[in-house]
């Protein structure tokens, strides 16, 4: 099974090992992005919400933020605070299928080599290695990214955007849940296309054309930030997902065992670097944080091994919600709450505005780890 995973929030200890026991479709999950809580609705608009203090989710989370509602227009959410509180997400869908350890795919299938590569492990022939795959058994799920696209993703619809001018957007669709609805704080995409996905307590993988988030395991908080570290990094041959907390400390996520997940520290910003929503890393490119400053925030290039600046890359002036990142060739991408996109060159730190509003109080975005993914 895959070992790899992560959330969004502020977080003390260096492992923490987590139990979750399978929850209903009622969504427990808190407020805002990275401490902004909102219910999406189609016309994707946060509002501003109010601070609430800590609670304990039905998963054994503590949380505290602020809280809001999406309603129409596009108008941010503070995603530098602690968790959310509980809440009730009304865009959360019922049960529409079943979990992918026992659907589809035949115990008895070869292991594919034709599309996962020579001697690799593929049990249901759909490209993805069996140790990189959350469903080994399921040929339909957890389904493959399209090729040449950035996802991002609002708290509760999942988007694609193109790499080259004019980076057209367009909607995928509602984010559902097999169970345990909650609000994306974040996403991120392994080599494989494997798309990850975290809400405030739990960990999915999810179809990233059909919108569909499939739980893995409970998480004890929430993280602003997601990204899958390429090989040769943190692990010799293996690609490690890693969860940044509002703090700036890194923790890599490991499923070991049915629903059940470690989280280890890894290292941190370091400094006073706080983080402000996201980070990204892509073999070849970099890896690249949005970090928070006053009163614009940041864009640093880091340490993938342990998540220390190396540098700062560009000072995002007029923003400082900058909760989704993902990144091309000698290109960054930053997803602003106020619903803004903006292209910063890594090289000289220019930053383009190419677009000024859309339809999506961004709370994330994400990127493979290879190009092209």
């Amino acid at each position: 099974m895959f070992e790899q995973w992560l959330s969004k929030a502020r977080f003390t200890s260096c492992t923490v090992a987590l139990l979750a026991s399978a929850c209903g479709d009622d969504d427990a999950g808190g407020s805002g992005e990275a401490g902004a809580s909102m219910t999406d609705t189609s016309a994707e608009t946060d509002a501003q919400g109010t601070t609430t203090t800590a609670a304990t989710d039905s998963q054994g989370g503590g949380t505290s933020g602020t809280t809001g509602v999406d309603t129409g227009s596009d108008t941010g959410s503070d995603e530098d605070s602690t968790t959310g509180s509980a809440s009730t997400d009304d865009e959360g869908s019922t049960d529409t299928g079943s979990t992918g350890d026992t659907t589809g795919g035949s115990e008895e299938d070869s292991s594919s080599e034709d599309t996962a590569g020579p001697g690799v492990i593929d049990q249901d022939g759909d490209g993805i290695p069996d140790d990189a795959d959350p469903f080994p058994n399921d040929p339909d799920l957890p389904g493959q990214v399209t090729s040449g696209l950035i996802y991002a993703h609002s708290s509760s619809v999942l988007w694609t955007m193109e790499v080259s001018p004019p980076y057209a957007l367009q909607q995928v669709g509602q984010l559902g849940y097999q169970s345990n609805a909650g609000q994306m704080t974040d996403i991120a995409i392994d080599q494989w296309g494997v798309l990850y996905g975290v809400t405030f307590n739990d960990l999915f993988a999810c179809h990233p054309q059909q919108a569909m988030c499939y739980r893995l395991a409970g998480l004890p908080q929430s993280f602003n930030g997601l990204t899958m570290i390429p090989a040769g990094y943190i692990e010799v041959d293996t690609e490690v997902l890693v969860a940044i907390a509002n703090s700036g400390a890194w923790y890599r996520v490991d499923l070991v065992g049915p629903q059940m997940a470690q989280l280890t520290q890894i290292g941190s910003y370091g400094g006073s670097y706080t983080s402000s929503g996201d980070a990204f890393s892509i073999l070849g490119v970099g890896t690249f944080g949005a970090v928070n400053g006053s009163p614009h925030d940041r864009i640093v290039e880091v340490n993938p091994s342990n998540g220390n600046v190396i540098s700062e890359v560009a000072t995002v002036t007029g923003y400082n919600s900058i909760y989704g990142l993902a990144g091309w060739a000698n290109a960054v991408f930053a997803f602003d709450a106020t619903s803004a996109v903006l292209r910063i060159d890594p090289n000289d730190g220019s930053v383009e505005v190419i677009h000024a509003s859309t339809n999506a109080s961004w709370w994330g975005a994400g990127v493979g780890t290879v190009l092209p993914q």
